[in-house]
């Protein structure tokens, strides 16, 4: 059937419909289309949008079309197709400001956060979190408030400000425990074992890391299992234990593929090859990186390719294929320099230099070696700034972690009030019946 046929099926059958379930998933089957028209038919998915907005405040079906905009973006996000999120998360809060929705402000602030999170423009997210907290603060939803505290903490990790990262992480964590909500209470260890690994107490990380393994494990949650694995590959590869390193992302890769999650499969692919390069295996590092750096292609994720470019092309290089390695190290320092990321730009000129110096092009390897020791020492600045904070971070932790236990404390001190206000409403209850006339 055409495009324009299917569109026209579903918006007879959106108004039709009484079912209001049953409307948001046609509503979601028509931004689909709207995407799908705009691909192949040439027509603006905006223009179309803009229709159907229209339409569905004529027929009072606003509400209908918000949640079907928040399960659409959320469906993109799941497929790594960040702008399409954005368009429709943007368009939710267009429309639920127009008619002060607040709950669907709120999450649409929240959710085009997490987009900015994953993409990695972490200033932006921060100033959304900060928006939903607002809003979420306002309307007493405790759950949501630990959620988006719990997401602030890691926008402040990506940030290296460890000591604020902690901080929202131990709120988000007290909150949790409060509602027993073992899935987010995993997710919170996951977030405070990064923490310690990259103020490099790696014992204290992999203590929380396996936490969160332990429930994940217990309630059946994969991909938590899955990242926890990760994680502690991490751990394990920082300490030099490749073995142990190479166990759990394995671990890993095996969940990420039950669950057939692309850019996880494609993200562990990159770091199982990185710690064969690291171990000298040349071929199983080659193995990985390709299927990473092919994954990374088809889902475009640019820090995903470069990563893969210079460390392919430093394989290459170890084997003394020099053509090989020039070639995929040009083309990543190419996308390093557009990215900004001192780690790739450093491994990617230290890699050229070494094969220019091997070929005899001297000039062309003291360019780069120069280029790579005014990074190296950028780097190195950024890592004496991350010890400085880790420090700091040791000094605030305890005070940190003195001030959520006194909260805990002092709510469970009201929770059990409450609870003996209670029983003894009860009980004057019982006794007021025992002593009142019957009517």
């Amino acid at each position: 059937m055409p495009i324009n046929e299917e569109i026209t099926q579903l918006e007879t059958s959106m108004v039709e419909t009484e079912d209001a379930n049953q409307r948001v998933q046609l509503i979601s089957d028509l931004l689909g289309k709207y995407l799908q028209a705009g691909d192949t038919e040439g027509k603006s998915a905006n223009g179309l949008l803009t229709t159907l907005t229209e339409r569905a405040e004529a027929l009072n079906f606003t509400d209908s079309l918000l949640q079907a905009l928040v399960n659409t973006g959320s469906k993109h996000n799941y497929q790594s197709r960040y702008n399409h999120e954005l368009q429709f998360l943007q368009q939710c809060l267009v429309i639920a400001e127009k008619h002060n929705n607040r709950p669907y402000i709120a999450i649409s602030y929240k959710s085009i956060g997490k987009v900015y999170e994953r993409i990695g423009k972490i200033k932006e997210a921060i100033e959304h979190y900060l928006l939903a907290l607002s809003l979420y603060g306002a309307m007493g939803d405790k759950g949501t408030i630990a959620r988006v505290l719990n997401s602030l903490g890691d926008c402040y990790y990506y940030q290296d400000n460890y000591a604020l990262g902690m901080e929202y992480c131990l709120k988000a964590l007290a909150l949790f425990e409060g509602l027993n909500d073992q899935y987010s209470i995993g997710i919170a260890y996951n977030g405070i074992g990064n923490i310690y690994l990259e103020v490099g107490d790696y014992q204290k990380g992999l203590e929380y890391h396996f936490k969160s393994l332990h429930i994940t494990q217990q309630i059946d949650d994969k991909e938590g299992t899955a990242f926890s694995f990760n994680n502690i590959g991490r751990i394990y590869d920082k300490q030099k234990d490749y073995a142990r390193a190479l166990e759990y992302q394995l671990k890993s890769l095996a969940i990420f593929r039950e669950l057939g999650l692309e850019e996880q499969i494609a993200n562990i692919h990159y770091n199982i090859g990185c710690i064969y390069y690291r171990s000298g295996d040349g071929l199983n590092a080659l193995k990985y990186l390709q299927v990473s750096l092919s994954e990374g292609m088809r889902i475009d994720e640019p820090t995903l390719i470069v990563g893969n470019l210079i460390s392919i092309g430093n394989v290459y290089r170890l084997q003394k294929e020099d053509d090989k390695a020039m070639e995929h190290l040009l083309k990543g320092l190419t996308m390093a320099e557009e990215s900004g990321v001192g780690e790739f730009l450093r491994d990617a000129l230290e890699g050229l230099y070494m094969v220019y110096k091997s070929k005899g092009e001297t000039g062309k390897a003291l360019g780069c070696y120069e280029r790579f020791i005014k990074e190296k020492d950028e780097i190195y600045k950024l890592e004496n700034k991350r010890r400085i904070a880790g420090m700091q971070f040791g000094f605030e932790l305890e005070n940190k972690q003195k001030e959520v236990a006194a909260e805990r404390m002092q709510r469970e001190i009201v929770e059990e009030k409450n609870k003996i206000i209670e029983v003894e409403r009860q009980k004057s209850d019982v006794l007021l019946k025992n002593i009142l006339p019957d009517e």
